[in-house]
């Protein structure tokens, strides 16, 4: 059978770019996705970064695509095109509920697919009230699909059976981050000299917005505290912020050494520096997924994050191919870095399990569970 489907979305994304590419290269599957904005394209100023940010992979290529004037515009589309199924990327938009409008006017299933999580309490007057509001919406949601454990206890809470939830896993573009690993391992060297490291010790890495949210300064204090225990090791930040400057500071204040802040890097460069890296650290406060955790595993680094970071809950396998521990608590950030710093077959085992782990989180498989869910519903 085949299916005409309509995916809703906000803007052009490095991550969900691949997917629809993905969707369309099925026979069985006749896309068009909608677009409220084309600001990624443009290069606007990105709010987490502070900087312009234009994606240089491409991520109009490869299906068939538009743009609407206005948030109401898809409930006239969904009206004139007759799709078998929308696919609606988050609730909380102005688009997204024109979105719903359009597929309750039009009898159009929806399949939903959102980051919702069950990692911090809400509010009880907020979560009352937007309980009653989704499960409004959930009623009138044909299939729900599941970007991990996480994700999974968000539907569950609200009593939604298994039979229309579907697993369709969080995931980065796997073979090309693969690629890029086997051509730029093979120079690793050369990129620390570059960057005036040596190359005789293990790189910690960080990748993602120098803000509070992500607490990369946990990462400096924990790096800071263990060089001064006398455990050589490089420390690597991938990323722009408003905490870039107190970064650097710190690291003049404290004459720290081998640490580097490389900046902000595309998509076609930040393997480069990916490739250098020895362990991987997410030490967020709140990510409700982490691709970068995803993007890591690719370079076969373990990984240190928090309990507030949903992929944790589905690639971190404490002592396998990673670690969890309390955001804030930086002395066990601490430990698990000395433990993976002490015993380099430890860090490479652990590293390739990582890789192994992660493989199975690609977009085959999250088509495939789109698939199992229209399946579901019309047949």
């Amino acid at each position: 059978m085949n299916y005409k489907i309509a995916a809703l979305t906000s803007h052009p994304v490095q991550y969900q770019a691949p997917l629809f590419q993905a969707l369309a290269s099925r026979p069985e599957i006749n896309l068009v996705v909608f677009y409220r904005s084309d600001s990624s394209i443009r290069g606007n100023i990105d709010q987490g970064f502070g900087i312009p940010v234009r994606w240089d992979r491409p991520l109009l290529e490869g299906y068939e695509y538009q743009f609407l004037r206005s948030p109401l515009e898809i409930i006239s589309v969904l009206a004139r095109r007759k799709f078998d199924a929308l696919l609606v990327h988050s609730y909380a938009t102005p688009l997204s509920l024109a979105g719903y409008l359009g597929s309750i006017f039009f009898q159009t299933p929806l399949l939903l697919h959102t980051e919702s999580e069950m990692l911090h309490p809400r509010k009880v007057l907020l979560q009352r009230t937007k309980s009653l509001i989704l499960k409004t919406l959930f009623s009138r949601t044909a299939a729900l699909l599941s970007i991990g454990k996480q994700n999974y206890s968000f539907y569950k809470s609200f009593n939604i059976p298994d039979a229309r939830i579907f697993h369709t896993p969080y995931c980065v573009d796997n073979d090309y981050f693969l690629e890029q690993a086997g051509y730029w391992k093979a120079g690793k060297v050369e990129t620390l000299a570059e960057l005036s490291l040596p190359a005789q010790q293990p790189t910690i890495i960080f990748s993602g917005k120098l803000i509070s949210r992500k607490r990369p300064l946990d990462l400096l204090n924990a790096f800071q505290s263990l060089t001064q225990d006398g455990w050589p090791a490089n420390l690597v930040f991938i990323g722009e912020g408003t905490l870039r400057r107190e970064i650097e500071r710190h690291i003049q204040e404290n004459q720290l050494q081998n640490v580097r802040l490389v900046g902000f890097k595309n998509q076609s460069e930040i393997s480069k520096y990916y490739a250098i890296g020895d362990i991987f650290v997410l030490p967020s406060g709140f990510d409700t997924w982490g691709l970068v955790i995803n993007e890591g595993m690719l370079f076969s680094m373990p990984v240190i994050t928090t309990e507030m970071v949903g992929a944790g809950y589905d690639l971190v396998e404490e002592g396998g191919t990673g670690y969890t521990y309390p955001a804030g608590d930086v002395n066990s950030l601490k430990q698990h870095l000395i433990t993976l710093l002490a015993d380099t077959k430890l860090r490479e085992t652990m590293g390739h399990a990582a890789r192994q782990k992660v493989r199975d989180y690609n977009y085959t498989q999250c088509v495939e569970g789109i698939l199992d869910a229209l399946r579901s519903i019309i047949g």
